[in-house]
């Protein structure tokens, strides 16, 4: 009998982390490509299957996505957002000894003045400021599939949307740039510029050897002893962080201990939660307006957009959080074939039952309901029933003119969640209005016009929901550049939202694609409602 010695063994592949060495390089439109390309020759992006040795092209992958990881938080300190590691209750500007949890965030010095802060949860599978691996290794690039590009729109908050150029000509104009001697580190944050808070619910596993926390996929991907040695096995306690051992545990401890410590008194929070992120967000916000209907978050929470979400509205208990969603303050966007900003479906009429007192905030909610059960159809959806709240039936440019006088008589009641409730974000008297207020009008009949019986909702439209599968082929179907697309879209089921209530009004990202690109394609229409309802709140406080 025969046997194979320890330093006998095959060994495991090794990659470094370097862009030179793997032979790439970031290139003036913030991609990253193969170097060496001849000139005239189309640029060649990063492969996946680079050998046909699965373990070699994962470490590979997981080099190059380091590399990746790098170089959006380095162009991210030049923006003016840093890593902020969190360490249980405390949170500090270096890296500490022991286990921790990165999140980023405008320099803290700087956002403790900002007035608009918006707030990003991010699906539990991505790593920090990474909104999709086949974005960023692709042709959108960095500024495409990273926070990179969020933290530019938004540092031209105010500045009027650019016109749509040329790839040539995107390229000639970066290197005149450059030329002239600009660069990123010449981008300054101005004053009127939202600050950001991204959170990590993904990487959450953390490596004492290493001492940082990382994802799944980074944790599997670990240098072993040998080829075919067992991956790191993952300890339930000594490999998680305290109060960060989940991604709901990690978005509640943010939202409890980080950011009342690190923004003014009278903040504006613009969330956006994406996938189950926006789950995680909802129940943790659930929570504490429960607890406490004049929790700091009530007060500054101003809109909450969710990105294909996979919450059930019956689950939410608070009243007051679930009358919020009903307004205009709330988005969903979610995958679809109808143009980007279609409106897909609205909340039922009867989930606006609010009642004007504090005392009564946790109202139970009938369940199993259709919109038939509601006396109202569909495509003729009633106003929420709100005390005090004026009827809308112009546009969302109209509601933000001085013929609307909200009510509250003191700094106080005008940042409560009840008084922004009863403004003039209370949704119009039907459909037509909706759709008007929010420019959308589809040139085929709308999918609000169609009822349906009430249906289970699926827990989300991505890649990384089939179980079934390994943990090793989830992050590949995830992550994998080289994926079949009319296989993709062949998993994507089609799915009614008008025939299940939603909590806020849904519309069309533009595309029907896995969750992680939905975020990215509703990015811009996002960031342009929000700056009209950061002008509309400065407006309504200056009354």
């Amino acid at each position: 009998m025969f046997r194979r010695t320890s330093d006998n063994l095959p060994q495991d592949p090794a990659m470094p982390a370097n862009l030179q060495a793997l032979g790439y390089k970031v290139n003036g439109l913030n991609q990253f490509v193969k170097s060496g390309t001849p000139s005239g020759k189309p640029v060649e992006f990063f492969d996946f299957y680079h050998t046909s040795n699965e373990r070699s092209n994962e470490v590979r992958r997981e080099a190059m996505h380091e590399c990746a990881r790098k170089e959006v938080i380095a162009q991210l300190g030049k923006l003016g957002v840093k890593q902020v590691f969190m360490k249980g209750e405390q949170f500090l500007d270096m890296r500490p000894d022991g286990p921790h949890v990165a999140i980023l965030a405008t320099d803290l010095d700087v956002l403790k003045y900002k007035k608009d802060v918006v707030v990003v949860v991010n699906e539990h599978m991505q790593d920090l400021g990474i909104w999709a691996y086949r974005m960023l290794m692709r042709e959108p690039g960095i500024d495409g599939g990273s926070a990179v590009g969020l933290v530019k729109k938004l540092q031209k908050w105010n500045e009027e949307k650019p016109e749509m150029v040329s790839i040539d000509t995107a390229e000639d104009a970066v290197g005149k740039l450059k030329l002239d001697g600009a660069d990123d580190e010449d981008i300054t944050t101005d004053d009127n510029t939202p600050g950001v808070i991204i959170l990590n619910p993904g990487e959450l596993l953390y490596s004492h050897k290493l001492n940082r926390s990382m994802s799944q996929a980074t944790w599997l991907a670990r240098g072993k002893s040998s080829a075919i040695a067992a991956n790191y096995k993952v300890h339930d306690v000594h490999n998680r962080v305290y109060r960060h051992e989940t991604p709901e545990a990690d978005v509640r401890s943010v939202l409890e201990y980080f950011i009342p410590s690190v923004t003014c008194e009278d903040v504006r929070l613009f969330f956006v939660g994406i996938s189950e992120g926006g789950e995680h967000l909802l129940k943790c916000l659930d929570e504490r307006l429960v607890a406490d209907p004049d929790d700091f978050m009530g007060a500054s929470m101003e809109v909450v957009a969710l990105i294909q979400p996979t919450h059930v509205p019956e689950q939410l208990k608070s009243q007051a959080l679930t009358t919020f969603l009903a307004t205009q303050r709330a988005r969903s966007y979610v995958s679809s074939e109808m143009p980007l900003g279609t409106l897909l479906a609205v909340p039922p009429s009867n989930m606006g039952q609010y009642v004007d007192t504090y005392d009564s905030q946790v109202i139970e909610r009938p369940v199993n309901h259709t919109r038939e059960d509601s006396g109202s159809q569909a495509s003729t959806s009633a106003p929420i029933g709100i005390a005090g709240a004026p009827t809308m039936t112009e546009t969302m440019t109209d509601s933000m003119t001085d013929s609307i006088e909200p009510a509250f008589d003191s700094p106080e009641n005008y940042r409560s969640l009840q008084s922004k409730i009863s403004d003039s974000y209370s949704l119009p008297t039907s459909v037509s209005a909706m759709q008007q207020s929010v420019h959308s009008l589809p040139s085929e009949p709308s999918s609000l016009e169609r009822s349906g019986e009430l249906v289970d909702r699926p827990s989300a439209d991505t890649a990384d929901s089939k179980l079934g599968t390994s943990v090793s082929d989830l992050v590949d179907s995830t992550n994998s550049l080289a994926i079949d697309r009319a296989e993709a879209e062949a998993d994507l089921e089609q799915y009614d939202y008008d025939k299940d209530p939603v909590s806020c009004p849904t519309f069309s990202a533009g595309i029907e694609d896995v969750s992680e690109m939905i975020w990215p394609a509703a990015m811009d229409a996002v960031l342009e409602w929000f700056g009209d309802l950061s002008e509309y709140a400065d407006e309504r406080e200056d009354r």
